[in-house]
């Protein structure tokens, strides 16, 4: 195992949400960065090195939001889908443009962050 904290970006509207989420995850060993819009995500993810994992709060985007799923998975980065609601086709969809997995709010957090353990250890 590398000597590098692991990176974990978040992109959640809601900057309350990122910070919960940054208290959460930061004590767990990671290094947490939140944006809350597309235009900096995107720019985020261009010029950034390495992103060992990105969660993905789909709460007030809009389609568009599928377009920095595909870039994602073009650049090899995986992330984790965060909805407000367990929707099949939204699940569906979410898999289909390349989320390793999905999960619906409210959000266990020892759920998640042992999802986020699991994933990051075998990633790497």
């Amino acid at each position: 195992m590398s000597n590098k904290t692991p990176f974990i970006l978040i992109l959640n509207r809601n900057k309350k949400n990122i910070e919960l989420m940054e208290k959460v995850i930061s004590p767990e060993g990671y290094q947490v960065q939140g944006l809350t819009n597309l235009t900096e995500f995107k720019n985020f993810i261009d010029a950034q090195k390495k992103i060992d994992l990105v969660l993905m709060d789909l709460t007030g985007f809009d389609k568009s939001i599928w377009k920095e799923c595909e870039n994602l998975r073009e650049n090899e980065i995986p992330f984790l889908i965060i909805s407000p609601q367990k929707h099949i086709q939204l699940h569906k969809e979410s898999i289909k443009h390349g989320a390793e997995d999905f999960l619906v709010k409210p959000l266990v957090v020892k759920e998640m962050v042992s999802l986020i353990n699991e994933f990051i250890k075998t990633d790497n």
